[in-house]
């Protein structure tokens, strides 16, 4: 499902480079649980995790955890029903109606259909922003599903729609953009499902129509979909992995996962994509925490907890990995790095400097132990705008905070390559198991960016000792000599009568590519850099004032900002901080040309509003009703009439042949 609408998710700052990087997955963190204080009560508003709607501040999901035992714990999953707000506000009470029925279904958003909890389909999408589409363009709005502008009459005041599942036309209608009332300007469609009735499960809103010289336009402003061919009946005899079904009725759903047992360095599938993973120092620490993963493709926001300020002077909001999940945290070893504060002088508005943002350089463990020294079992490691980052740390000098590069890989996992196989590292980065000796000790490794060898390097597993037996790769980099960039263990080589392989058990990377150096003239969006302090602490403060009103959504650096609710007050201000992350291809495309002034008759198109919203998925290529032929269209006639030919004179000389005796 799309992550716009989950309003879940892991953030992720893209470093320095200002591109958003793209990853395999996105883990949504709880706060961190201690066992020792349990009972504990997780909801929207401290876990990004479950549904939330900012414009109405509500959720539907609550999760209760108890102690149940010295080591196990007992999780109950409740949901509610409710009624929210559409995005476009302009449809009205008393015609379509302004608001649905919406609950939150194990961390995603569900329409509870014809306003029964236990009848619900996925919502695709509830978006007030912008789309321009020209003739033949196709809108993706979701979860297979698009729109295409398929005609626009020639008094440019309709437009001919289709809905589109899976490429497949399922449904069109003909929208009039001449009517006042937005009502009446919409395009809805019905269908009966589940066992109810005329169930709504699409909303278009055409704000107008424009018949150009050289172009014809329709723009949407007002698009909800609920996916209605996955619409199902929860019921009570189906559960979701621990999640036991208890009381399932038309307005809230429970499900209970019993006597789910906490050990050290664990992850348990609870169900529904909720996981319950445990540290390495739970004996110590007694904590652990949920998560919500997400794999497929598309752009995830992460937010903190909901805040509602009451307009006093000076107060002070501070964020750090227990109520923004975005920033780094370390579960095995329970260490992060990174807070921010921000403070608010009246009316909403933030002075300059009152945005401060600060992170610290902390020691953590190698996920692989490479030997019995300090500088063999921990490293250097730096939240920073929610990324790992490993700050320089050089043999006999002091931790240079300011020069860095994001961690690639820190891993204890084993992998066995064969003779010229190559290991994908991430980022770019592989290396290939290039040789082995005749005698099955030594493995000659290539390391590799970007397909282009960067060092080799031999590793003998004849040696006891790990380090020993490690790749260990150091490199000059902005000014310093040997800088650790790679570490690669090797467990055992093997020389076979048919296989030669080697066994990597261990392996660390920095991204020494991208490497950077921070200094005080740097800005970032609207950060400036503020220098190295004590214990290294790197500080970055606000350089503008800005202002949080209703219904915003400001840009502080990257895909980091703050958004608020339309609805809030003055003495009332709902907002949170946010941050985003990349899984996958997700590149989008604006779609169609932008209306433009024509110089012949026609409408003018209307103002593009504010800074606009997002960009709307881009046009798919539509069929043409007449595609080119391939080769056996164009001439299979020419050739069939060749083929008769020679048949007839193949014929002709056989007859010919026989009767003068020459067969």
């Amino acid at each position: 499902m799309k992550m716009k609408y989950l309003l879940v998710s892991l953030i992720v700052l893209l470093a320095f480079a200002g591109v958003a990087a793209a990853d395999s997955s996105v883990e949504i963190r709880s706060e961190i649980i201690d066992f020792t204080t349990l009972p504990q009560t997780i909801d929207w508003s401290n876990w990004a995790g479950l549904y939330y709607n900012l414009d109405d501040n509500l959720g539907t999901e609550t999760i209760t955890i108890a102690q149940n035992g010295t080591t196990t714990v007992d999780i109950q999953y409740s949901t509610t029903k409710a009624s929210v707000s559409y995005a476009f506000a302009n449809w009205t009470s008393g015609g379509l109606g302004d608001k649905y029925s919406i609950i939150g279904f194990f961390a995603e958003p569900f329409v509870a259909l014809n306003n029964s909890a236990n009848k619900i389909a996925p919502l695709v999408i509830d978006s007030n922003d912008r789309y321009v589409l020209g003739v033949g363009d196709t809108l993706d709005i979701g979860d297979g599903y698009s729109i295409v502008a398929q005609q626009i009459d020639v008094n440019g005041n309709k437009a001919y729609l289709q809905l589109m599942y899976n490429g497949q036309v399922i449904d069109s209608g003909i929208v009039n953009s001449n009517f006042s009332s937005a009502d009446d300007r919409t395009w809805v469609l019905d269908k009966d499902v589940v066992g109810e009735k005329n169930v709504e499960y699409l909303r278009v809103h055409i704000a107008q129509v424009f018949q150009g010289t050289q172009s014809s336009l329709v723009e949407i402003k007002g698009l909800w979909a609920a996916d209605i061919n996955s619409a199902f009946e929860v019921k009570g005899d189906v559960d979701y992995g621990k999640f036991k079904a208890g009381p399932i009725g038309s307005t809230t759903l429970i499900y209970d996962a019993k006597d789910v047992a906490l050990s050290a360095d664990s992850t348990t599938d609870l169900g529904r994509g909720i996981f319950l993973k445990v540290g390495k120092l739970f004996a110590t620490n007694d904590k652990f925490y949920l998560s919500k993963v997400y794999t497929e493709p598309g752009v995830y926001e992460i937010r903190s907890t909901i805040y509602q300020w009451d307009g006093a002077l000076g107060t002070i909001e501070t964020y750090d990995f227990s109520n923004f999940a975005a920033f780094y945290y370390n579960a095995d070893e329970d260490i992060d790095t990174e807070n921010l504060s921000i403070e608010f002088n009246g009316s909403g508005k933030i002075l300059e400097g009152k945005i401060v943002y600060t992170t610290l350089p902390a020691v953590v463990d190698y996920a692989f132990n490479w030997g019995s020294t300090a500088s063999n079992q921990n490293f250097t490691i730096m939240g920073l705008f929610g990324q790992a980052y490993v700050p320089f740390n050089l043999p006999g000098t002091a931790i240079k905070a300011d020069k860095m590069s994001k961690l690639v890989l820190d891993s204890n996992d084993r992998y066995v390559l064969s003779v010229g196989q190559t290991l994908d590292l991430g980022e770019g980065y592989a290396i290939n198991a290039q040789q082995i000796d005749v005698n099955g000790n030594k493995a000659y490794f290539q390391f590799l960016y970007d397909g282009q060898v960067v060092d080799t390097g031999i590793v003998n597993s004849n040696f006891s000792d790990a380090e020993d037996r490690t790749w260990d790769l150091e490199m000059n980099l902005l000014g310093e000599k040997d800088v650790q960039v790679l570490r690669v263990h090797v467990a055992q080589v093997f020389q076979g009568t048919q296989s030669s392989l080697v066994e990597i058990k261990g392996i660390w990377l920095m991204d020494y590519k991208n490497v950077r150096e921070i200094k005080t003239s740097d800005s970032f969006g609207s950060f400036d850099f503020d220098g190295v302090g004590a214990l290294n602490l790197l500080t970055f403060k606000s350089n503008k004032d800005i202002t949080i009103s209703p219904d915003v959504n400001i840009t502080l650096y990257d895909n980091f900002g703050i958004k608020s609710s339309k609805n809030d007050t003055a003495g009332n201000r709902i907002y949170y901080v946010y941050a985003e992350r990349t899984v996958g291809d997700n590149e989008i495309i604006i779609p169609g040309p932008e209306p433009g002034p024509d110089p012949g008759p026609g409408p003018e198109p209307g103002p593009d509003p504010g800074p606009g919203p997002e960009p709307g998925p881009g046009p798919e290529p539509i069929p043409d009703p007449d595609p080119e032929k391939g080769f056996f269209a164009k001439y299979g006639l020419i050739l069939l009439v060749l083929v008769v030919i020679i048949i007839i004179a193949a014929g002709g000389y056989v007859y010919w042949a026989k009767k003068n005796g020459k067969m």
